[in-house]
């Protein structure tokens, strides 16, 4: 796996699913399915209840949102909040402050999450699902992979379509000139050189590498914008 890469906008997205639908699981399918987030709205199967994003896009949009244009409705606004400001125990702690917006009570009298999705490089459009678990005893101050399955995409591939068809080109026994040249491509791009295959599986000892962390931390304190934000 190669250097942790964050150069694209991102959202932290809850949605609040029909009644009769689970919002554990498989989430990110129905995401997928309804084609991004623009259908999370009034008229789309899931409701948009709270964007988290990073401060600076979070202050873009507020300005973007205050321009009304002569003949259109008004858009909807979605509650958003900055992403540095966010704990996770406001919001799955008893208590939290947003526990209540972004959660519901079962039939059995249980706590209901809405989905979280992770949405990376508006152009790509790369959906992650995140669940919460529960809480535990740290075993180290900063976040540990507990186990992982599957390479990385690289950057800027070209979201699920591109990204096979670089798989397919490091597949192809005898690579066309387009194939051989994406593979050089692929190369270049994941800091790996000749040692990067989309087929190997991560090592998650290098993966918690604490060296990682810290580079990743120390370059989001100096407000590198090459590398994003961390939530």
């Amino acid at each position: 796996m190669g250097p942790w890469q964050q150069t694209h906008l991102h959202d932290f997205i809850y949605n609040r699913p029909p009644a009769h639908t689970s919002s554990q699981g498989n989430a990110a399918e129905q995401y997928g399915a309804l084609g991004g987030p623009e259908n999370y709205g009034p008229l789309g199967q899931h409701e948009e209840v709270l964007k988290i994003m990073p401060r600076y896009e979070l202050d873009l949009q507020e300005e973007d949102e205050g321009i009304q244009m002569p003949g259109m409705l008004p858009m909807r606004r979605i509650p958003k909040e900055a992403e540095e400001d966010v704990k996770l125990s406001d919001i799955y702690g008893e208590g939290g402050r947003l526990r209540d917006m972004l959660s519901r009570t079962t039939s059995e009298g249980g706590r209901e999450f809405f989905p979280l999705i992770y949405l990376y490089d508006f152009g790509d459009n790369w959906e992650h699902e995140l669940i919460f678990e529960g809480e535990a005893l740290a075993t180290a101050a900063r976040p540990v992979f507990i186990s992982a399955i599957g390479c990385g995409p690289v950057e800027d591939s070209g979201g699920t379509t591109g990204w096979e068809t670089v798989k397919s080109a490091f597949r192809a026994q005898n690579p066309r000139i387009t194939q051989s040249e994406r593979r050089k491509w692929a190369r270049e791009v994941s800091g790996l050189g000749d040692e990067f295959d989309p087929f190997k599986e991560p090592g998650v000892v290098q993966m918690n590498y604490e060296g990682r962390w810290e580079n990743h931390l120390e370059l989001y304190m100096n407000g590198s914008g090459d590398h994003g934000s961390m939530y």
